[in-house]
């Protein structure tokens, strides 16, 4: 039976960046690659082992050109510094970490942004329920056993609405459907992994 874990009871999370600013730098942006003035998306999940290390980057979201999704998931799995998932009991388990990277260029200039991945679900919900009835963005992390199955969700450390997350959890257990990682010996093993929710206005 699938189970909705409580973000007070549990331990459920997701990779963390941690030094993000050295991830990147504006020297990265592959000017050679780019058309002025058009802004490229590359999303990308990084697989991590309990140790913290990413054992890969999978394109989730391609910027419609092959050798800048390839630079952009080499040079995040040679930069990213990420603390590991944790198991509901508190162990560092395997986890994914998702997020995207825009490129742009001008006739003089250049820029990089990096985010948190949004769009993995879009759920509508009464206006009197959000605030100002504006659009939220919830990050939440589900736990994934071996078959690809949800087994659990909960706020990632950075989210602070709980309210939101009780709308969202459900929804993103019910809906979102993920590929398991895959361990050291190709074996599909349990993880951790971050999603985004948009929750809009009905």
């Amino acid at each position: 039976m699938i189970t909705f874990l409580a973000a007070a009871a549990a331990t459920l999370s997701a990779p963390e960046p941690k030094r993000e600013g050295s991830w990147w730098n504006p020297q990265d942006v592959p000017t050679q690659m780019l058309e002025d003035d058009v802004t490229y998306y590359v999303g990308y999940a990084l697989v991590v082992d309990p140790r913290g290390k990413v054992k890969q980057c999978r394109v989730e979201e391609s910027s419609g050109l092959a050798n800048l999704d390839k630079y952009t998931c080499r040079l995040a799995s040679i930069r990213a510094r990420l603390l590991p998932a944790t198991s509901s009991g508190g162990e560092p388990t395997y986890g994914v970490y998702r997020e995207t990277t825009s490129f742009w260029k001008g006739d003089s200039a250049s820029s990089f942004k990096r985010r948190e991945r949004y769009g993995d679900l879009d759920l509508s919900v009464p206006a009197a329920l959000l605030p100002k009835g504006e659009i939220q963005h919830v990050s939440l992390a589900l736990g994934v056993n071996e078959t690809g199955a949800t087994a659990g969700c909960e706020a990632t450390k950075r989210e602070n609405n709980s309210k939101l997350v009780e709308l969202a959890c459900p929804a993103a257990i019910a809906n979102i459907r993920l590929l398991p990682v895959q361990d050291d010996q190709g074996r599909p093993v349990a993880s951790v992994q971050n999603v985004k929710v948009s929750i809009g206005p009905r």
